[in-house]
């Protein structure tokens, strides 16, 4: 405004480009700040890595930086012991011939008291190696998820097969160890 009100209308020209190019790193710095808000498409937990360790470091476009866990819908990924499988095949399929399903229950190492019920979903039929041991992986459906529950929490499951003995129940691993060093 001093520029042309003295008529120095080159000074002024200069100021009016300096403003216009203040404005527009403004506005390209706001389009930065707007680009770099991190939005997950579903709501839940943040289950992977401590985001607190990278502050100031590089990150790459599209590079991860945590994983978001869906906490109203967990799942249980069961280990199921080898010599235990069959049993809950054979529950599987008659539950799936008489329309019915094959529920169980698990407790959670955090909270051994809380008892959450489960609907199996799915039986992997390849057998994984885990702690030296061959298990298979049995999905089941959780009814519910409890406070505190988190996804990776570990625990006891119980699957309901049939009703059996207490001494059928305690004399089962050995009386299967004798069948099979007696190859009976």
């Amino acid at each position: 405004d001093a520029g042309l009100n003295e008529n120095k209308i080159a000074e002024f020209q200069i100021a009016r480009a300096e403003a216009q190019k203040a404005r527009a790193q403004i506005s390209l710095l706001e389009e930065k700040i707007s680009a770099a808000a991190m939005k997950a498409p579903i709501s839940g937990t943040v289950i992977s890595p401590d985001i607190t360790r990278r502050i100031g470091a590089h990150v790459e476009i599209g590079e991860t930086l945590f994983e978001i866990a869906p906490v109203k819908s967990l799942r249980a990924e069961l280990s199921v012991p080898e010599d235990e499988i069959a049993d809950v095949l054979m529950a599987f399929e008659r539950a799936r011939a008489e329309g019915g399903e094959v529920t169980g229950e698990l407790a959670t190492e955090s909270k051994p008291g809380d008892h959450v019920g489960f609907v199996v979903r799915r039986i992997n039929p390849v057998a994984e190696v885990e702690k030296d041991q061959n298990v298979f992986k049995v999905r089941a459906r959780l009814d519910g998820v409890r406070p505190g529950m988190l996804p990776g929490t570990e625990g006891v499951a119980k699957i309901n097969i049939e009703n059996r003995s207490h001494a059928s129940i305690w004399t089962r691993k050995l009386v299967n160890w004798v069948r099979m060093k007696l190859w009976i």
